[in-house]
């Protein structure tokens, strides 16, 4: 179950970075995307710290919870800037989903 998840959020976050690599190299970038984007990052150190350090699966899932509101925001504004972006952020999605489920379903 564990390297399924893995290679699940390796192929989705390739293509959801391809995406943001794309957009950065064509110089479509904007305050709101940066916003989400480091926003992201803050969330998804704290739940890899809640869920694989102090193992406390409420605080985990509850950010887990951010996370996906904060994945669905990121991607409209890529839908905004384009909607190839869109459709490589769609992978992402389904990730979060995988995970959320994950994390119910374990507590």
């Amino acid at each position: 179950m564990t390297t399924i998840t893995i290679i699940l959020f390796i192929i989705s976050f390739a293509l959801l970075n391809f995406s943001l690599i794309s957009i950065f190299y064509h110089n479509k970038f904007t305050n709101d995307t940066t916003y989400f984007i480091l926003s992201n990052s803050i969330i998804l150190v704290s739940i890899l710290l809640f869920y694989h350090y102090f193992n406390d699966y409420y605080l985990s899932l509850i950010f887990s919870v951010f996370y996906f509101i904060n994945n669905i925001c990121l991607a409209i504004e890529l839908k905004k800037v384009s909607i190839k972006y869109f459709f490589f952020s769609i992978p992402y999605l389904l990730f979060n989903i995988y995970f959320l489920s994950l994390l119910i379903f374990k507590l």
